[in-house]
């Protein structure tokens, strides 16, 4: 979509009503594009909101655990044009008034860059913004993140391959799948309740990837004297290399994992593992145009699988 002169709505409405294609090959879904500027909106595989433009000068940038600038980048458009460098401002929002004041920023830069005619006001302003960034806070622990997160980490701490699981698992909460390898994606649905009543959304079932994508359910029923998701993070962690601790610990950062105090039972956690095919897992559908996302609960109970999967052990 082109836009001469972006506006904080405008910007604000084209993040809200973009759906990630999880079957783009492009690590960037572009959302806005000004051909005159060579300015880009858009949102990357891990759903970080990315604003880019030609980079002006050298420059040092900044990186936090939901937001980082970074120079020397390369972007390439949908018909295989490369922009390159540019500088990428990329940012994780955790909330709607988030979304709302990234896309005010994100605004601002582009119209600093066509008032001013070269983006070296608007590289500046980017950098000016390390201060801000520097101090906003790391994801907070509700129950739901804490009982998906430790359902994901018992995953990859039954793997045979961990070092597999940690590259192939996501680096956001918000992103349309919790582990991707090569074209196969995988879902965990985490429980406390042995009922195995799973919340499912349309964008996880596209019709292109129900042939590639698993569901993992887990049954992880709370247990007083049990593993918290730090517990389960420093048992993984003792159990792996330098360099694959860091990767774990890095995707890690986003949240903060000191407040997180719900305990669940690790061993009947893992003992509880049901994968199920995606083709086997129903769907709802919707002729209506107007009706964008769908969600819906479904019992996992009724459901065939099966407690290992070739794929994904």
């Amino acid at each position: 979509m082109h836009i001469d002169k972006w506006t904080a709505f405008q910007v604000y409405s084209l993040i809200l009503n973009s759906e990630r294609s999880s079957f783009d090959k492009h690590e960037l879904k572009i959302i806005a594009y000004d051909d005159n500027t060579k300015s880009v909106l858009g949102i990357d595989t891990n759903n970080f909101i990315v604003f880019s433009a030609p980079q002006y000068s050298e420059f040092e940038g900044f990186n936090f655990p939901r937001a980082n600038l970074e120079g020397n980048k390369t972007i390439e458009l949908t018909n295989g044009v490369k922009i390159e460098p540019v500088f990428s401002f990329k940012f994780l929002s955790n909330s709607d008034e988030e979304v709302q004041t990234i896309s005010t920023i994100f605004a601002g830069l582009q119209n600093q860059i066509l008032e001013s005619g070269s983006t070296q006001s608007a590289q500046n302003s980017a950098m000016g913004f390390e201060s801000y960034f520097q101090g906003l806070g790391r994801i907070k622990p509700s129950r739901q993140l804490q009982v998906g997160l430790f359902g994901e980490l018992t995953f990859i701490f039954n793997s045979e391959n961990k070092v597999r699981s940690l590259n192939a698992w996501h680096e956001s909460p918000y992103s349309t799948y919790d582990f991707g390898f090569q074209s196969d994606r995988l879902e965990v649905k985490t429980t406390t309740s042995p009922t195995r009543l799973h919340w499912l959304r349309n964008t996880q079932t596209l019709e292109l990837d129900r042939q590639n994508l698993t569901y993992l359910s887990v049954y992880a029923p709370e247990a007083e004297g049990g593993f918290s998701v730090s517990d389960l993070v420093q048992k993984i962690s003792s159990n792996l290399q330098t360099s694959e601790k860091m990767i774990f610990l890095a995707k890690l950062d986003l949240y903060d994992l000191v407040n997180a105090d719900m305990r669940f039972d690790l061993e009947s956690a893992v003992s509880s593992f049901k994968f199920i095919d995606g083709i086997n897992v129903p769907l709802v559908n919707s002729a209506e145009p107007a009706v964008r996302n769908i969600s819906w609960q479904c019992d996992f109970s009724l459901l065939q699988g099966q407690e290992h999967n070739e794929v994904w052990n």
